[in-house]
């Protein structure tokens, strides 16, 4: 069984003269292979969580999720030592939106649709054996 995990970094704003959007709209996919390899990664996220940013003496904030954002590169770092041998693979689109909208003639509600697409179509279903 293949486990996917989509996310997305940015936002969907194009009004860049009176607001500050984002220059770029990210999709990632995750991609775990078994129930074994899911489970690992959970159990790894649950104890970056736990050891990292909840720790036993620090009870005044309770954080839930790991973020790529605002994480420190020591707890990245000790997050990818625990999964390093995990059956994954990451598949990520990078948009531009300037030259999204300029290029193509999508409707600003449809370019998270494009995107989650596009990146899932580099998924390789094919090789999945149940």
């Amino acid at each position: 069984m293949l486990y996917l995990y989509l996310d997305e970094s940015g936002d969907l704003g194009f009004d860049f003269f009176t607001k500050k959007p984002s220059k770029h709209f990210v999709v990632t996919i995750l991609c775990v292979n078994g129930r074994e390899g899911n489970r690992f990664l959970i159990n790894n996220v649950k104890k970056t969580i736990a050891r990292k940013l909840n720790p036993k003496n620090k009870s005044s904030r309770i954080i839930s999720e790991l973020k790529g954002y605002g994480t420190t590169l020591g707890i990245k770092e000790y997050f990818y030592e625990k999964i390093k041998f995990a059956d994954l693979k990451i598949f990520t689109l990078i948009l531009d939106k300037k030259k999204i909208l300029s290029q193509f003639d999508l409707k600003k509600d449809r370019i998270y649709n494009y995107a989650a697409h596009r990146v899932l179509s580099s998924v390789e279903f094919e090789k999945i054996q149940n």
